[in-house]
């Protein structure tokens, strides 16, 4: 009896890696059947005395890890496990799987192989290939946020594909009116402040309330993408201005705890340089949140556009909502590009990330209430 169900799931495992191996051509789906599931959920199929042992509260931990840029601690992924031998057909449609496929006698290092929509429309499968629980763990140590990052992709492409039908048409009229460009938003994105080459969206909640900014400077075509420092430097002479607090002296800010900066690249061969970090505003006013922005260089136009979404919601998980914002950032496109196509965000390029946080953070208050547009 054993024999026959190591034979089925052998079976099983090398029609799945097949799949995986075609990839690239594009994964197919069942008709009709949706990746199930919530944001930022996972499950984590190992062998079972694998996930009971260290290696197991390893890959967990990885998955797990802290998202920066935050305000207070939140986990990269909500992760379920399963051992190889449970995982039936039930759970073959579950939105986000990491699959760690051991065989010592057909491995000599670690692979990682990824699927979209193989059992399920909106799902993506990862596999790690390993001949050891050591090697598996040399490379989940050297390479952890990387595949953590193949899900975020995923994440992006599923919240900025939420947004392709439903939209703030609001937000995309004032858009088109500043900026001759396009954006999705959602659809509660209804407040607004707007000047010459600046543009303020808002959902004015009470508490749940996240924002966008865009503004675009004049740039030369030749230069390349800010730096760090020049692109906070860039974020706070123009926000500090046009958000203003409840008094004069009250502006927006970056702080110096939290930032991280990196190049990244679309399958187009376009390039934005990323940061994210936290804001806050400055005394007398008492708010803070995060934030994470996107600048381009429009060589036709001779432009920096720079995008930004950041998240007001005192004592509350943000994760999913500064991912949302993010997704959103990507839809930013000139007028002429009717509709957003969320399918280049599974194939983002992440460039190296710098770490921006200071050695000695100071914050100057707690939070508060924040302001209306």
């Amino acid at each position: 009896m054993k024999s026959i169900v190591r034979n089925l799931l052998f079976c099983f495992l090398g029609g799945l890696f097949i799949v995986i191996l075609a990839s690239c051509k594009g994964g197919k789906a069942l008709p009709g059947i949706s990746a199930a599931g919530g944001p930022g959920e996972l499950l984590l199929v190992m062998p079972e005395d694998w996930l009971k042992s260290e290696i197991g509260d390893y890959t967990k931990d990885v998955l797990a890890m802290d998202v920066p840029s935050l305000p207070q601690t939140e986990a990269w992924m909500r992760v379920q496990t399963v051992s190889t031998d449970n995982f039936g057909q039930f759970l073959r449609n579950t939105r986000n799987i990491l699959f760690v496929d051991y065989n010592k006698d057909t491995y000599s290092k670690v692979t990682a192989k990824f699927s979209y929509d193989t059992y399920a429309t909106g799902q993506l499968i990862v596999v790690l290939q390993t001949p050891s629980r050591e090697m598996l763990q040399q490379y989940l140590n050297e390479h952890g946020r990387y595949v953590c990052e193949l899900f975020l992709r995923h994440e992006l492409f599923r919240m900025a594909n939420d947004n392709v039908e439903g939209y703030s048409t609001t937000a995309m009229d004032l858009c088109m009116g500043v900026f001759k460009h396009r954006i999705n938003v959602p659809r509660d994105v209804l407040s607004s402040k707007k000047d010459s080459n600046f543009l303020w969206l808002s959902n004015n909640a009470l508490r749940k309330r996240y924002d966008i900014v865009i503004f675009s400077v004049q740039y030369s075509a030749d230069k390349s993408l800010p730096s760090a420092m020049e692109l906070i430097s860039l974020r706070d002479s123009v926000l500090g201005k046009q958000i203003p607090g409840s008094v004069p002296q009250s502006v927006m800010t970056t702080t110096n705890y939290g930032a991280e900066y990196r190049i990244i690249e679309l399958p187009n061969g376009q390039q934005y340089a990323e940061l994210r970090g936290l804001w806050e505003m400055t005394p007398p006013d008492i708010l803070a949140g995060p934030f994470v922005a996107l600048a381009y260089n429009d060589k036709t136009e001779g432009k920096l556009y720079y995008i930004e979404g950041f998240v007001y919601y005192p004592n509350e998980n943000k994760r999913d909502i500064i991912r949302m914002l993010q997704a959103c950032l990507f839809s930013f496109r000139p007028e002429k590009q009717e509709k957003f196509d969320p399918e280049p965000l599974k194939r983002i390029k992440w460039g190296t990330v710098i770490d921006l946080t200071d050695d000695n953070p100071q914050f100057a208050h707690s939070l508060t209430p924040s302001p209306s547009l």
